[in-house]
């Protein structure tokens, strides 16, 4: 299973100016503002990570092993989902390149991140790259569309790695940042 983002997000969940205000910087002090897109997106990609969800809106290209596809279901592993753009399978089992557009008619969208065959399915015959699915997911095009405890939640988690930027000894930063995850654990998706 592989997982690109094809289209990153425009924008990211907290701007430079709300992380200078967090941080208590002056807004006219410019001379932070490249480490903090850094860890800004940092942040963002740790998240997301964690919580197996995309916060801004992007578009992912998903490539799957037959095994990510059961019983003509998968589940697109980056939720909310908004759109399927493109879904093709691979059945030749030789491992050519060449692919079959499912057509729309094929599968239908459910509960905004499960993609399940109506009757008349889809054929995969390949153990690797079975099939390839593109998609568009995140809460929205701005941070005011992500639940506002997951940006305070960021929130912290930029104000602890900006504090402790340079420091030799992790150790002491991990069990802070797995209780500022485990915050929003209830967003967190399982499967």
């Amino acid at each position: 299973m592989s997982i690109t983002i094809t289209t990153a997000p425009a924008v990211e969940p907290i701007s430079t100016a709300e992380a200078k205000e967090w941080l208590r910087i002056d807004t006219g002090d410019t001379s932070q503002d490249a480490v903090l897109a850094l860890a800004i997106k940092g942040v963002r990609r740790k998240f997301e990570d964690y919580l197996r969800r995309s916060l801004i809106t992007q578009t992912i290209t998903w490539v799957t092993n037959a095994d990510d596809i059961s019983l003509g279901r998968a589940i697109l592993p980056r939720s909310p989902v908004q759109s399927v753009t493109s879904f093709t399978t691979y059945d030749d089992s030789s491992g050519s390149e060449v692919g079959t557009a499912v057509s729309t008619a094929k599968y239908q969208l459910t509960e905004a991140h499960i993609v399940a065959a109506r009757n008349d399915g889809w054929t995969v015959s390949r153990t690797d790259k079975a099939s390839t699915f593109v998609y568009v997911a995140g809460y929205g095009n701005a941070s005011t569309d992500i639940p506002g405890d997951i940006i305070l939640a960021m929130l912290e988690m930029l104000a602890l790695r900006f504090e402790r930027r340079g420091d030799e000894n992790r150790d002491l930063v991990t069990p802070r940042e797995e209780s500022i995850l485990k915050s929003v654990d209830h967003y967190r998706l399982i499967y």
